[in-house]
């Protein structure tokens, strides 16, 4: 199959962005796909979801920003069968400043990421910010998932994403990155949320995946645990409708 790497991206906060981006690679991983988690958010919070701690080595920081290792250096493994991880740093928020003369500064991530093609899917956890390091990432990306929590401001911050991606292709002539996906989150069977999941329907179209991932306390205790939903509760209406999603991404394999 031909390489596929997806951004997970939304400028909105509290959507589960590293959620989804950690299950759905533990998902990959176990329909035996080779999968790279690239945590470019600073927070660093799908370093802790697949280590269970901070980073202790070399990170992104280190070979975006810094420039001093390859990526081959960084890749660790982790705690999720299958899934190796090039580790976020708090320092990737200085990105900005630390790269303001670097020509071709938004391009950065995508050279490094041509160090690793042994990988099926590489999966960047982008921060929520749509600074360099966001930019980096959407244009490392052929593709961008989005992540909507399910409540009344669900909507919010899509815009913005979508007229990014729209200034990408202009100013830097491109044809991608591509939102090709979005995925409803946080789902919890009230009326406001139906009338999210159609207003969803309605602005995404054939875009929005199927599969809705319910708000679920499965979900939220094994994020405290540092583990993906399928190791924690491998038959939990939450892993199900992971695995549903995980099916509908290998669809569009080419």
């Amino acid at each position: 199959m031909k390489q596929r790497i997806i951004a997970v991206s939304n400028c909105k906060g509290g959507v589960g962005k590293t959620t989804i981006a950690v299950n759905l690679a533990a998902g990959l991983a176990r329909r035996e796909r080779r999968v790279l988690v690239v945590d470019a958010d600073p927070q660093s919070n799908a370093t802790y979801a697949l280590l269970g701690t901070i980073a202790e080595g070399l990170t992104l920081h280190d070979v975006v920003v810094a420039g001093c290792a390859r990526l081959a250096d960084v890749i660790v493994s982790t705690r999720s069968s299958g899934v190796d991880l090039v580790p976020g740093h708090i320092n990737l928020s200085a990105a900005d400043l630390a790269l303001a003369a670097v020509p071709g500064r938004e391009r950065l991530l995508a050279r490094k990421l041509r160090d690793a093609p042994e990988y099926d899917y590489i999966i960047v956890d982008t921060p929520p910010s749509l600074g360099l390091m966001g930019i980096n990432s959407m244009i490392a990306a052929g593709e961008v998932f989005v992540p909507v929590g399910i409540g009344a401001f669900a909507l919010l911050g899509i815009g913005i994403l979508e007229d990014t991606v729209a200034q990408i292709h202009d100013n830097m002539e491109m044809e991608t990155p591509v939102i090709t996906g979005a995925i409803a989150n946080l789902y919890d069977r009230t009326r406001i949320a139906d009338d999210t999941l159609d207003a969803l329907r309605a602005h995404f179209g054939e875009r929005l995946f199927r599969s809705v991932i319910p708000r679920l306390k499965d979900v939220q205790e094994s994020q405290s645990r540092a583990t993906s939903i399928f190791a924690y509760a491998p038959k939990s209406p939450a892993a199900m409708a992971y695995l549903s999603l995980v099916e509908e991404v290998i669809h569009g394999e080419k």
